[in-house]
This record gives C-alpha cells, structure tokens and sequence, in this order.
C-alpha cells in the first residue's frame, strides 16, 4: 500500500526541524562563549610567565595578559613582582573555590592584568586603565570584577587626575561592574575622613565596591588595619598569602592589596560559578554568608567577616 505523499512529507519536515533545532543549539561556527573578565589593574606580569606556546593568550594565570596601554602593545614587564603575585593570588584561591565546589580547576579563568608602570602606579596610567575598560564595556565586553590593588591620594599635582579617576569609577559602577579595593593600610577609620584625606577607589561609597582591610590568620585585625562601619566592607587575611608562579611554584607577600586578592576572586567564582551563580545586587550578601565573624572585626566593618586563603588540606578534607 502506498503512503500518503502528506505523511512523507511531515516526516521529513519534522526531521529537518529536528536538525535545526540540533544546529542552533551547538556551537558550532558560532564561536566559544566568551568569559566575563576579571580585571587586574596593576605593574603587570613576570616575564618568565609567558612561554612561546601561550603568548597570544596569556598563562594560567592571565589570559588576556599585560597589555600596555600606553604604548599600545603586549609587555608583560613587571619589575616590583607585585601584579604578578596579584595574578598568581586570584588564580590560586579560585582553584580551591572551584575545588570545593565540586568544578572542574584545570579551566584557566578571564583574567586582564591592564599594566600601569614598570614598578610604580602612575596616575594618568590608572585613568588609561579604566578608560580602556570602559571602552571595552561600551563595545560589549563583560567585566564582571576589577581589581583595584593601590590607593590613589589626591596631591597639589594630581588634583585634575584624581577628579578624572573618580568620575571613570564611579561610571564604572553604576555600569554594574564589581570593584574590590584595598586600603592604604594607614590605620584610618574612612568614615571619617575628610575630602582632602580621602583616597581612590577606598573611600567611595557604592553597593558594587567592596573596600577590604588585612587582618591574621586567626581574624584579628592587622596593624594599621583600616575601619569603617560604612566604606570597609570586610577583612582578609594579608600576612603571607601564596600566590602561584610559574614552573609549579608559590611565593607569598604581606599587605592588604593580598586581602583584596583573595575577596576579588571570591566575587569572581560567586558571579560566574556554573550553577546558581549570584546577581550582582545579592553579592554583599553572598560573601556575607561565605565569610567568617570574628569578634574583634565587629564594629570595625560593615560584616565583621573575613576571608581566608583556601588551602590544598581544606580541598582534600571536603
């Protein structure tokens, strides 16, 4: 008996929306899915991290790595060794976040280190840095966290600068974009601070920008400790904090820019994680939540939490 030319038909129809739908569902053609970037803005990266094979794309720990904005190529230069420690600190704890999560860790994460001098933050230098951010936003890159590693003071010479920094952050905010700051480590309480005292990105006060003090190990806060009920979100352990550097090793260095570290790449998994991953409006209560309370902290801060570095004993543990 012969079939319905019809039947023929919706069958085939029915297999070609089949196949369409397959086709719009991989990826294929359409490229990989670009990553949100975690964005570190300081001296750059060692040298010695770039290898012939990943030199387009970075290396574990950066992937799109050292750009220099100011002459317009890659220079991965990073005399002081501090913005490599800051890399190698991100890219360690997201390991061990990832780890306890129950994710995959040999993925490397979007990190942008944006060079801002050999040794030295020059001003003018941390305006490029967020222009250029900026300017990818516009153009429909996601930055989901920056990392701000220093201070900038106001001087008699860098008046119109430190104006000019604070309207880019500020934009940048309000663009959504998540910025963890550390403090001078000065042992002043920012609330209280003067405009002419006042210092960027730790002194303003926005729901996306987490300011970060250094305390111990065991939660005490560190001397000279910064406070502020209203501008410091919470603590971080800074005293000896590993990073990862190349060829397997770890290094350690002391200070709050470590403490930032450390609360950056927790907002970073926390936002990007694979299941559940947080809004941007309930990350103070997030890493609220993830942190630990610790009397002495309480009243020192806006949580009285902190935060400490993951280590490979916790990962085995759980």
């Amino acid at each position: 008996m012969r079939k319905h030319p019809e039947v023929r038909w919706g069958r085939a129809g029915f297999g070609l929306l089949i196949l369409f739908l397959f086709l719009l569902a991989c990826p294929f053609g359409r490229g990989e899915e670009v990553p949100a970037l975690l964005a570190i803005i300081d001296t750059g990266v060692c040298p010695s991290q770039i290898t012939p094979e990943n030199a387009q794309l970075g290396d574990a720990f950066v992937l799109e790595a050292g750009w220099d904005f100011v002459a317009g190529e890659l220079l991965y230069q990073d005399d002081s060794g501090h913005g490599t420690h800051m890399s190698g600190i991100v890219w360690r704890q997201l390991q061990g976040l990832r780890a306890l999560a129950g994710e995959a860790t040999e993925g490397r994460p979007a990190l942008c280190m944006l060079r801002t001098g050999v040794a030295n933050l020059a001003p003018d230098h941390l305006v490029a840095a967020l222009q250029k951010l900026q300017t990818d936003l516009e153009a429909g890159r996601e930055v989901s966290v920056v990392l701000c590693s220093f201070s900038l003071e106001r001087t008699k010479t860098s008046g119109k600068l430190f104006e000019e920094f604070r309207a880019l952050l500020e934009s940048l905010l309000k663009m959504g974009v998540v910025i963890v700051s550390a403090t001078n480590g000065a042992g002043a309480n920012l609330d209280a601070l003067g405009e002419e005292e006042s210092y960027l990105p730790g002194c303003l006060e926005h729901p996306n920008l987490l300011t970060i003090a250094a305390c111990s190990d065991r939660g005490f806060p560190a001397p000279r400790a910064s406070t502020g009920k209203k501008k410091v979100f919470a603590s971080a352990v800074g005293r000896n904090v590993r990073s990862l550097w190349p060829a397997g090793k770890e290094k350690t260095l002391s200070g709050s820019s470590q403490a930032a570290a450390l609360v950056a790449a927790e907002a970073y998994h926390l936002l990007n994680r694979k299941q559940n991953p947080v809004r941007p409006e309930d990350l103070r209560d997030a890493l609220t939540r993830q942190g630990r309370l610790h009397p002495a902290l309480l009243g020192q801060t806006a949580t009285g939490c902190f935060f400490s570095p993951i280590k490979p004993a916790q990962v085995e543990k759980d």
